[in-house]
């Protein structure tokens, strides 16, 4: 098994409606991730309180790419932003 890179995601579980432990899951079983690791969300504000966790997620570069991640991500159902997007 080869060495696993991390990528670090802004996931809104709202959007699908889950909890915690789910979005965990099924992130977990995307092909290639080995791990994950979830924030305590933040609200993003009062006005539209969505949950939002950042995710850093192991995965083994010779079975998947953060972009691989991030679109699995999203055709689960949950909006994804990763740091580029937010301009860390």
């Amino acid at each position: 098994m080869s060495q696993a890179d991390t990528v670090t995601l802004f996931i809104n579980e709202a959007a699908a409606g889950a909890i915690a432990g789910d979005l965990e899951k099924n992130i977990g079983e995307i092909p290639g991730v080995r791990a994950v690791e979830l924030g305590t969300p933040d609200t993003e504000s009062d006005d539209a309180p969505l949950m939002v966790h950042r995710a850093a997620i192991a995965y083994d570069p010779t079975e998947t790419n953060p972009r691989s991640i991030h679109e699995q991500i999203q055709n689960l159902g949950y909006t994804v932003t990763t740091l580029s997007d937010v301009g860390d």
